[in-house]
């Protein structure tokens, strides 16, 4: 549809005035998404009076596998010139330990705009990095603490379980079924725009499926694809940053002794708390520090992120 539209436009001078002459102002939403047909079609809409109002995060680009090319929004002033540029650096969703978690994770991306996101909130609680040694564990940490997250208030649609693949989910979801707990679950694509009080990422782990995922060295996708390697890695960078930021309060990764994701490692150790302790000593009541915030096991007596005596 858009490709014969273009077309028409393109070799139709009388039609194209004509539609050009009803649209005074364009808006495009999710800018970061549009793929080549779509641009020359909102170019070929565009008149000197026209007005283009164009809402986009090039850090949040996650769909150049069905087309999308982020060097629209990036090298926007190119493709559009003279347009007037306005950064919204002020995160209201997410804590300033999940934003700073963020940050530091997509600056790794060498295409991209630069800028720095604060958060409006102020952070009560460190992102939790859960090591376990088998799926078994995993899925037994996560409905332990699920457990214990509905019992100190939360509700079902606080939290969100989120993973690449549909299939990843399956046991999680006959642990908490037989449990009798309903939770939101959903793949990271699908959670775009979506948030909870509590996100849980499964599967971050190396190698298929994982983050990033294998698929980047599959010499048939590349011929396919014939996308630069290094932007592939660049999106599945995005689509990690994208899980992270759906979780307002609480974020848990979830990983596996020894094959943790890469993405993971570039978390600054500020911001998180990493364990693949027993359950128990994970879910049991925390401190929480009184100097910085920091969300600490019971076992600690000094924060070892600020050093100050938890009482």
């Amino acid at each position: 549809l858009i490709s014969k539209s273009a077309s028409l436009f393109q070799n139709q001078a009388d039609i194209a005035n004509k539609y050009r002459s009803k649209y005074q102002y364009i808006l495009v939403d999710e800018f970061q998404d549009v793929n080549n047909l779509q641009v020359e079609l909102i170019k070929l809409l565009l008149t000197d009076e026209t007005q283009l109002f164009c809402v986009g995060d090039d850090w949040q680009s996650i769909y150049g596998w069905r087309g999308s090319n982020v060097s629209y929004i990036i090298n926007f002033a190119k493709h559009f010139p003279n347009a007037n540029i306005v950064k919204l650096n002020l995160n209201y969703r997410s804590t300033q330990n999940i934003v700073g978690a963020s940050n530091e994770v997509i600056k790794h991306n060498k295409f991209r705009v630069d800028k720095e996101i604060h958060a409006a909130k102020k952070s009560e609680h460190k992102i939790v990095v859960y090591s376990g040694n088998s799926e078994e564990e995993n899925i037994q940490f996560c409905v332990e603490k699920v457990k214990l997250l509905l019992n100190d208030g939360m509700t079902n649609e606080d939290v969100l379980f989120l993973y690449r693949r549909s299939k990843m989910f399956s046991p999680y979801f006959l642990a908490f079924q037989k449990k009798g707990i309903q939770i939101q679950s959903k793949t990271i694509h699908a959670a775009k725009g979506l948030e909870a009080k509590v996100v849980f990422i499964l599967g971050l782990t190396e190698g298929y499926g994982g983050f990033p995922d294998i698929w980047l060295e599959d010499r048939i996708f590349q011929i396919i694809k014939k996308a630069d390697h290094d932007l592939l890695l660049e999106e599945e960078r995005r689509l990690f940053y994208v899980a992270i930021t759906r979780a307002k309060e609480k974020l848990f990764l979830i990983t596996e002794k020894g094959n943790e994701s890469s993405f993971i490692k570039e978390i600054p150790e500020i911001f998180t708390v990493r364990t693949s302790s027993s359950i128990k000593s994970v879910v049991d009541k925390i401190e929480l520090c009184k100097n910085c915030s920091s969300q600490l096991e019971k076992l600690w007596r000094v924060c070892p992120y600020c050093e100050t005596k938890i009482i």
